[in-house]
């Protein structure tokens, strides 16, 4: 259960993030079956209404089950397999695709017991994915106990809404993945997941209470000791524990969320650079492209540059995913 505080902390951080789904696909596999994917571009969301499956991805030790009613949630850029048994060969899911042709529901497999997946894939902008690959782990698995119970009524709907696709269904089930991933993120916090960063931090109730005020007003000249005041501990106590919780110093997380700010800023907007330093906090846009410059690699006016020039090319990974090419 997320105490107030944590609760606060969330919804200050997920107010911000800007994410989009693409549109899940449904697929039917009996045993044994086994697919496998490369990396890809976002966040891969499985769910499984019906059966059982075993994830293995790439970097993690072991095989990994996802029951009947869990979520599964793999980091953006970590190849993977899913199949019925560890022992199962998997076959990269483009072949297997390319032989069903392109129908609603994917099926595979061979005469065993039945297992339904749906999956989604969830794109983040560059820095929220930055954010969220410094605080998941590269695979999440959450059981249906785990789960509260209006998010198991929500996979419920989203089995439906996959399998018998209606008017207006690629609308409905992106809505519905978006509203999923914010509810798995939620299970997250209140869980034991191996978290890092800001959603371990979320996770104890002091720190939670100064991560907010920072999600709140990035632009305030915090002090340790304004920063500490809001945790009720003393300086060293709050920048020994915060440090210890969160995996960085206090300023860090600061001048870090500034500095994704102010790049959504820059990649969506025609501020002004000195505008955008203002409203990180900055009293000179000089000391704003200096600590930029640090976080990104490029000052800001490149950066701008770049994510315009990113936005006219063609988006070739998402028309393969939306197409049913790259997932299951």
């Amino acid at each position: 259960m997320v105490d107030a505080a944590s609760e606060r902390a969330l919804t200050s951080l997920l107010a911000t993030v800007r994410l989009r789904a693409t549109i899940f696909g449904a697929s039917e596999l009996t045993a044994p079956w086994g697919v496998s994917t490369g990396p890809l571009p976002s966040y891969a969301c499985y769910v499984v209404p019906k059966g059982s499956a075993v994830l293995v991805a790439r970097g993690v030790r072991r095989a990994l089950t996802i029951s009947a009613g869990g979520v599964a949630l793999v980091r953006a850029g970590v190849g993977h397999e899913l199949k019925d048994s560890p022992a199962t060969r998997a076959v990269p899911f483009e072949r297997l695709r390319a032989k069903a042709g392109d129908t609603a529901l994917f099926r595979n497999g061979g005469a065993g017991a039945r297992t339904r997946i749906i999956c989604g894939m969830l794109e983040l902008d560059d820095p929220d994915r930055a954010l969220f690959d410094t605080a998941f782990p590269k695979t999440v698995i959450l059981t249906s106990e785990d789960l509260s119970e209006a998010t198991r009524h929500l996979i419920a709907a989203l089995a439906s809404e996959a399998t018998h696709r209606n008017g207006g269904t690629s609308l409905v089930l992106t809505r519905l993945a978006e509203v999923l991933f914010l509810q798995v993120v939620r299970a997250c916090a209140a869980r034991d997941v191996r978290a890092t960063g800001w959603l371990r931090g979320i996770g104890h109730p002091a720190i939670a209470r100064a991560l907010t005020a920072i999600h709140d007003a990035p632009e305030e000249a915090w002090t340790l000791e304004r920063l500490a005041s809001k945790a009720s501990m003393s300086r060293s106590t709050f920048a020994s524990t915060f440090r210890s919780v969160v995996g960085e110093p206090p300023f860090a997380y600061v001048t870090a969320w500034r500095m994704r700010n102010a790049a959504r800023s820059l990649a969506s907007s025609d501020e002004s650079v000195k505008a955008i330093a203002a409203a990180a906090g900055y009293g000179s846009d000089e000391a704003f492209s200096r600590a930029f410059r640090a976080w990104a690699g490029v000052p800001p006016g490149a950066y701008r540059a770049q994510s315009r020039a990113r936005e006219r090319q063609p988006d070739h990974s998402r028309r393969e995913l939306q197409a049913g090419r790259a997932m299951l």
